[in-house]
């Protein structure tokens, strides 16, 4: 569970990271020790392609050891938000459904090159947690834009919507 984590985190200190300006990249790499993140494994493909595995902080989210961005949250979602957001993760189980805020500028390059939403900046960002059948699992959901995903009629275009990742704790 979020809460759980940032519960148990919320303790230390966060994580002091040393960062450089990756050349020609347009992104920010990072040295940092992981002591106060959980790690969690990419099950899905678009996870496995894009941004690797991650690790989570109260105020951090890292791709692939490599890319690091400050997240920031905005609030718990509603009934009627968490029942419209699991048909984009096809999980019912997941729990805690929570939207921070993050700034993942369009020019970032992930893994293989890839970005999180195209020619767009990543503006947000889903993170739901539950139990699953490979250990606790973690789903991002990524968006772009200025308003908040719900907007109406959000689910009939999904508007903003740029990814789905899956992940594993064991």
């Amino acid at each position: 569970m979020l809460a759980s984590i940032a519960a148990a985190i919320a303790g230390f200190p966060l994580v002091h990271a040393v960062e450089a300006q990756s050349p020609g990249r347009g992104h920010r790499t990072v040295e940092t020790s992981h002591a106060h993140l959980t790690h969690w494994t990419a099950v899905s493909t678009t996870a496995m392609g894009i941004t690797g595995d991650v690790e989570l902080g109260e105020h951090q989210l890292v791709f692939d050891d490599v890319h690091s961005f400050h997240i920031e949250k905005i609030r718990r979602l509603t009934a009627p938000e968490v029942d419209a957001t699991k048909e984009l993760t096809g999980n019912s189980d997941l729990r805690e459904w929570d939207l921070y805020k993050i700034d993942i500028p369009a020019s970032a390059k992930l893994n293989h090159g890839n970005t999180m939403c195209g020619k767009r900046s990543t503006t947000k960002v889903i993170m739901a947690q539950g139990q699953g059948y490979g250990g606790t699992e973690l789903s991002l959901i990524f968006f772009s834009g200025s308003e908040e995903p719900f907007f109406k009629g959000w689910r009939e275009s999904h508007t903003g919507v740029c990814a789905s990742f899956g992940y594993v704790r064991n």
